[in-house]
C-alpha cells in the first residue's frame, strides 16, 4: 500500500435526537504516520463528526477519542458511545452473536454539544501499514503520543479549530495514552517529540481507567499495598450483583466495603499473624461475606485471591465463569487441555464483539459511505505483543504534571463497578493520590463493566457526565 491509496469519504447527515434535529457531516480519512522525516510508513484512519447547523463552528468544543489495547481500534467507543447511530443490543447482557446486526439512534450523542473525532491508530481498524519493516518503531508509548499529537495539530489547522476547547477521551490503555499525550502536546525537550506543540487541553476523560501511582514497571504493585485491598471493591460489587438478598442498596454496600478496607483490611494485611486467631477468623468471615468467596479458599490463599481466580470461583457452584471485562456476562466453565483464548473465550468480549463489528460494517456502508477494500482489525495483537513501554515517566506522573501546568484542565475518571480488568479500587487509589484543586478531578462509577456503555442506561449516564465536564 502507498500514499496514492490514502482514502477520503465525506457525507452530509441529519438526525433527530430527543426532539432536536441536528445537521452534521462525517469525514472519514487516512492520516499519514511518519516516524522518520516525511515518508509515511502507514496511516491512522479517522472519523470526524462535525455539526453544520451552527453559526460559530470554529469555537465549538472538539473531543478526540481513542481506545487502547495497545493495538485496539476505536470500535468500542465509536459504536457504543460516540457515533450518532450506534449498535443496537436488544438484550445488552445477552447480545445476539449472529446476524442481523442493526443500528439505532444514539440518544446520548454529544453532537449537540461538541464535535467528535474518532481515531484508529496505524495497524488497527482501517489504519493501514505501508512499511512493515518500520512499523514497530511507531508502537511505543512515546512515539505513539507524538503521532497522535501530530494528527491533532494537523486537524486543528486543517479544520480551523485552534480556538475550540479541546478534550481527550481514552479508554483502557487509551487512558494511559491520554496522560502521555497531554505531556506531548504541552511538554518541552523531554516530552518525546523534541518540539513544543503548544496545545493545551480543557479536559481529559478516562473510561476503564488504568493508572498506577507507583512509577516502577510493575503494574500490580502500588508501593507494597496488597493487590487484594484494591481489588476487593470490584469483587464485592460483583457479589452484590449476583447475591443481592439481604444486602443494602448498591451505593451503601460499596461504602460499607470501602470502610472495611480502610480499617480492618489495612490492619489485617499489615499485622498478619500478629493478629490473634479469633480476630483473623472474624476478618475472614467478613471478607467472605463481602466478596462471596468461600472461607476455606480465603484461608488457604491467605486472603489474597486474584481477580482471575475470583472470576472462576464466584459462581463455581453454578458451573459458570464471569467475564473479566464485565462480570455480568457468564459462560459455562470448561476444562481444557490448553490455554483458553483471552478474548474469544472471554465471557464479555466473546459475547458482544460480533454485534459491534457487524453493526460497524452496516454503519460504514449505509451511513458513512466508506468503500474500502482493506482489512479491518478490531484488535491487532501483533501490535499489542510488540509494544514497547518506553515512557520516560509513568502515565500517572504525566497526568500530575498536566494538572500542575494547567489548573483550568478538568479530569473525569470513570470505571465500571463490574470491571475485573481495570477496577474501581485501582482507579480510586490513583485519583486519591493526585494533587489537584477541589473539583478538578471527578471520579464516577457505573453499574457496568470495562465498556461501561454496553447498555443504554449506562451509556446515557456516561454521556451526561461528559456533558457536565464540557459544560
Amino acid at each position: 500500500m502507498s500514499m496514492k491509496e490514502m482514502k477520503y469519504f465525506e457525507k452530509s447527515h441529519s438526525i433527530t435526537l430527543k426532539g432536536q434535529k441536528i445537521e452534521y457531516r462525517s469525514i472519514c480519512e487516512d492520516f499519514p504516520v511518519c516516524v522518520h522525516g516525511e515518508t509515511p510508513i502507514g496511516t491512522m484512519f479517522t472519523y470526524s463528526y462535525l455539526r453544520t447547523d451552527v453559526e460559530n463552528a470554529a469555537d465549538r468544543p472538539v473531543l478526540f477519542a481513542f481506545n487502547g489495547g495497545p493495538g485496539s481500534s476505536c470500535l468500542w467507543l465509536h459504536m457504543g458511545l460516540l457515533s450518532p447511530k450506534k449498535v443496537q443490543l436488544t438484550n445488552p447482557l445477552h447480545p445476539q452473536t449472529v446476524p442481523p446486526f442493526t443500528l439505532e439512534n444514539n440518544e446520548g450523542c454529544l453532537l449537540d454539544l461538541c464535535d467528535v473525532v474518532v481515531i484508529d491508530p496505524m495497524g488497527c481498524g482501517y489504519g493501514a501499514v505501508f512499511d512493515e519493516t518500520q512499523q514497530q518503531e511507531a508502537y511505543t508509548c512515546e512515539k505513539d503520543a507524538v503521532i497522535f499529537a501530530d494528527f491533532i495539530q494537523w486537524w486543528l489547522n486543517h479544520y480551523d479549530r485552534w480556538q475550540s476547547p479541546k478534550y481527550l477521551l481514552g479508554e483502557s490503555y487509551g487512558t494511559m495514552r491520554a496522560c502521555i499525550l497531554s505531556n506531548t502536546l504541552m511538554g518541552g525537550p523531554v516530552s518525546g517529540s523534541g518540539k513544543l506543540y503548544g496545545i493545551p487541553l480543557d479536559g481529559i476523560i478516562m473510561e476503564g481507567t488504568c493508572l498506577f501511582v507507583d512509577p516502577r514497571p510493575n503494574f500490580w504493585n502500588e508501593y507494597g499495598v496488597p493487590q487484594m485491598l484494591q481489588d476487593m471493591q470490584a469483587m464485592a460489587a460483583v457479589n452484590w450483583y449476583y447475591h443481592q438478598e439481604g444486602k443494602p442498596p448498591f451505593s451503601d454496600w460499596l461504602k460499607e466495603v470501602r470502610d472495611f478496607i480502610d480499617t480492618e483490611g489495612l490492619r489485617y494485611f499489615y499485622m498478619g499473624n500478629r493478629l490473634g486467631q479469633q480476630e483473623q477468623q472474624a476478618f475472614i468471615q467478613k471478607l467472605a461475606g463481602y466478596t462471596g468467596l468461600p472461607e476455606l479458599l480465603l484461608r488457604r490463599k491467605n486472603c489474597s485471591v486474584t481477580l482471575d481466580e475470583f472470576s472462576r470461583e464466584i459462581l463455581a457452584e453454578e458451573n459458570l465463569t464471569v467475564g473479566m471485562y464485565d462480570a455480568r456476562f457468564t459462560l459455562p466453565q470448561i476444562e481444557t487441555t490448553g490455554m483458553q483464548d483471552p478474548v474469544g473465550d472471554e465471557s464479555a468480549m466473546g459475547s458482544y464483539s460480533a454485534a459491534y463489528r457487524g453493526a460497524f460494517a452496516k454503519l460504514c456502508r449505509e451511513e458513512l459511505d466508506i468503500d474500502l477494500d482493506r482489512e479491518y482489525s478490531i484488535i491487532n495483537f501483533n501490535v499489542n505483543g510488540g509494544w514497547k513501554y518506553d515512557n520516560v515517566k509513568s502515565a500517572f506522573e504525566y497526568l500530575q504534571l498536566a494538572i500542575r501546568r494547567n489548573p483550568a484542565m478538568k479530569v473525569l475518571i470513570g470505571n465500571g463497578c463490574y470491571d475485573l480488568v481495570t477496577t474501581i479500587g485501582q482507579a480510586r487509589y490513583a485519583a486519591d493520590h493526585l494533587n489537584a484543586a477541589a473539583g478538578q478531578v471527578v471520579v464516577k462509577e457505573y453499574p457496568s463493566g470495562h465498556m461501561g456503555y454496553v447498555d443504554n442506561e449506562n451509556c446515557e449516564a456516561i454521556c451526561r457526565d461528559i456533558r457536565e465536564l464540557i459544560g
